[in-house]
């Protein structure tokens, strides 16, 4: 049989390239690619941003059978894909988020938090994502028309929240027993104030709003103006996610999508 001079040389070079690759343990970059998610960021598991919520918090993120959803849940969800992560949320109560993500038991938070000076001592903060204030909720036909008539009254608010300290602040002094009523999430709260176990909530305005809106035994009567702002938080030492997230959430708001999951849950800016 003849061999040709150049298919003899052919296969001498596919040889000697096998045996250099074999050698050095080389394979094609898609095919040996293991790390997943953005250069100088760790997460608890490649590829996915474990975020922890207290998921009694309508309409920021509450619980439809095992499934969470609410405004966080999806502005949170869109900024992950556009990061290129999976974005899984972890429930527990709000008290408890802050110490949980420090010991690293999450990537991060999404719970309708305010971003306050105190806070900031201990985490940090993305840009501000949505604007809210407190407000004052009660039974109908209670005759309470302003926290001005909140005297004698039994006043509760959810631990740990700027709300339970605003009333602290400013009503403790008032209230019956001269002390706020603390409950572990905002829905506890509004149970007590419908069994009339309290008299009055002092809560976030735009969750007490969503809220009373199917309860017409309750009413908001006040919105507190306390001009505060929601963030999502992170580990101090976790700079690189922060500027990751805060350029995602830029990038929704420049093209519409922060805008469609806003009207989802809130309707048309005013």
């Amino acid at each position: 049989m003849v061999v040709r001079k150049g298919l003899v040389i052919a296969i001498a070079v596919a040889v000697v390239s096998c045996a250099v690759l074999l050698v050095a343990g080389c394979t094609t970059t898609t095919s040996t690619t293991t790390t997943k998610g953005i250069a100088g960021i760790t997460t608890i598991k490649a590829g996915e941003l474990q975020i922890g919520s207290d998921t009694s918090f309508p309409p920021f993120e509450t619980l439809e059978g095992d499934k969470v959803t609410g405004f966080d849940v999806d502005l949170m969800t869109a900024i992950g894909k556009k990061m290129g992560y999976k974005v899984v949320f972890v429930t527990a109560n709000f008290d408890g988020l802050i110490p949980s993500l420090k010991s690293k038991k999450f990537d991060g938070v999404a719970t309708a938090m305010t971003i306050t000076a105190d806070r900031k001592k201990e985490i940090a903060f993305s840009d501000p994502y949505i604007d809210s204030d407190q407000s004052l909720t009660v039974k109908t036909n209670s005759g309470i028309k302003s926290t001005k008539d909140l005297s004698g009254k039994a006043i509760g608010a959810q631990t740990g929240t700027t709300g339970e300290k605003w009333a602290q602040e400013n009503l403790m002094s008032i209230a019956k027993d001269k002390a706020i009523k603390s409950y572990p999430t905002a829905t506890e709260a509004f149970t007590a104030l419908q069994a009339g176990q309290i008299d009055a909530i002092i809560n976030d305005y735009p969750v007490s709003a969503f809220i009373v809106k199917d309860k017409p035994e309750l009413s908001l009567v006040e919105k507190i103006s306390t001009n505060e702002k929601y963030g999502f938080a992170f580990r101090k030492s976790d700079t690189k996610l922060v500027a990751e997230v805060n350029k995602a959430l830029k990038a929704l708001k420049d093209n519409g999508e922060y805008d469609k999951i806003f009207e989802k849950w809130f309707g048309k800016k005013k």
